[in-house]
């Protein structure tokens, strides 16, 4: 199953005029003027973006050039990890973050083969690190050695470990070093968010925040704390204090709730009924703790984890509510409730992915619920 497909621009019916345009993944670097204009869709009261490409792979991307903008001081990091595989895609969002050696993008491999879409983003960008998460096994040596060829002085970093749990404690490691890169504070308290391992929806609701707020993101089995997080907090956690678990008891027991507690640990829960609602949920933890606001609103597929996961970044550094749709043409009563409820106040609305990822009709929705 494809996150995204091709895109085109088109005329999407929606309140007022709507003139859709597409930023497409491009299999080498775009020319100046094809890159000069993000696809957009203008309207009465707000402007929409879909930032989409052939397949997840040239949708990173054309988030990745949408972000960062390769130039001669394109200097952000490059994080690949896989696009079919979600656990360290996951783990890879603690180091796209503003961390002490900059920020990063983060762009989607097969395990054998850099795609060509992610290979021309790693050749334009002047980069400083590039990581490879996951081990060998799920991100190939070939895949290594190409991000590293990119650069003449290459300094690749591979984040891995036995398995899902392990990598994700690895990227903490480095994206939390024992010098100058600590979580940061909720309420006074150093903090970090906790997601099930097993299941990609509600990470990718928390992946902006994380990114942009440096709270790491860790991942633990749904019924029983991970070892690799009790380690984490116990011995390596840089002071932290609270934990925010995302997502309801279906998918962090309260089990999970109790271990943390009796590790002294502050811990809130930030859920809704749903994915769709949870993602809402996080928008207002996020707009009541980092002032955050629904001035801009990025709206992804809910139902499938690369374009969300690809997209965190970009949404974290735009303080935007990362909604998830039910399905590709289906909005969803949670992101429509809350277009709803914001109306007059959303200004831009950015899609990720096509129209196989997101139809038109479901922008049209959303547009719709926005401008009523």
């Amino acid at each position: 199953m494809r996150a995204s497909g091709g895109g085109s621009s088109k005329v999407v019916a929606g309140a007022g005029t709507l003139l859709m345009s597409v930023v497409l993944g491009a299999a080498s670097p775009p020319s100046a003027a094809a890159a000069a204009a993000p696809t957009t869709i203008a309207s009465a009261a707000v402007t929409v973006t879909r930032l989409a490409g052939a397949d997840r792979y040239a949708t990173a991307a054309a988030i990745a050039r949408a972000t960062f903008p390769p130039g001669p001081y394109f200097t952000a990091d490059v994080v690949v990890a896989r696009g079919d595989a979600f656990p360290d895609a996951l783990s890879a969002v603690n180091l796209t973050g503003r961390r002490y050696g900059g920020p990063a993008s983060l762009l989607l491999t097969e395990r054998d083969r850099l795609p060509a879409d992610s290979a021309a983003v790693v050749d334009a960008s002047h980069y400083v690190h590039g990581f490879i998460v996951g081990a060998a096994g799920v991100v190939g040596d070939a895949v290594a050695d190409r991000v590293a060829a990119a650069q003449e002085h290459p300094g690749v970093i591979r984040v891995g470990g036995a398995d899902r749990y392990e990598t994700n404690a690895a990227a903490y490691r480095i994206a939390y070093d024992e010098e100058a890169d600590i979580p940061a504070s909720v309420d006074g308290q150093r903090t970090a968010l906790l997601v099930s391992g097993t299941s990609y929806a509600d990470a990718i609701s928390a992946g902006p925040v994380a990114s942009e707020e440096r709270l790491p993101l860790l991942l633990s089995e749904p019924t029983t704390l991970s070892g690799t997080v009790e380690d984490i907090l116990t011995t390596r956690g840089r002071g932290i204090t609270q934990v925010v678990v995302v997502g309801g008891p279906q998918a962090v027991s309260e089990q999970v709730v109790a271990q943390l507690e009796a590790m002294g640990l502050t811990v809130r829960r930030v859920a809704g009924a749903d994915r769709q609602a949870t993602s809402v949920a996080m928008f207002d933890f996020a707009a009541q703790e980092f002032g955050w606001t629904p001035q801009h609103v990025t709206l992804a597929r809910g139902d499938a984890f690369a374009d969300a996961v690809a997209g965190a970044t970009r949404a974290g550094r735009r303080h935007a509510p990362m909604l998830l749709t039910t399905g590709p043409d289906d909005l969803g009563g949670a992101a429509r409730a809350f277009l709803n409820t914001h109306a007059g106040e959303v200004s831009t609305l950015e899609v990720l992915g096509d129209q196989s990822a997101v139809s038109d009709a479901v922008v049209a929705d959303a547009v719709n619920a926005v401008t009523r």
